[in-house]
């Protein structure tokens, strides 16, 4: 992977924080606890895939890293 590619993966993943924001937001409109529960243990589930896809790119290329101290 070159670094172009992985500055667009970095960009992407990070453009996926305001979607899950708002998902996460929206749970909390869930009345049943059990299925808010459910729903945020899910939404967590694909917060952590969207990790998993970025560490390989961070490790390669550790300057790309969004939570890095600016």
């Amino acid at each position: 992977m070159d670094r172009d590619l992985a500055q667009r993966i970095v960009n992407a993943i990070t453009n996926l924080s305001p979607p899950f924001n708002a998902l996460d937001s929206l749970s909390q409109q869930i009345s049943d606890p059990d299925e808010a529960r459910a729903f945020r243990l899910a939404l967590g589930e694909v917060m952590g895939m969207t990790l998993a896809l970025l560490r390989p790119v961070i490790k390669k290329f550790p300057d790309l890293d969004p939570d890095r101290a600016a």
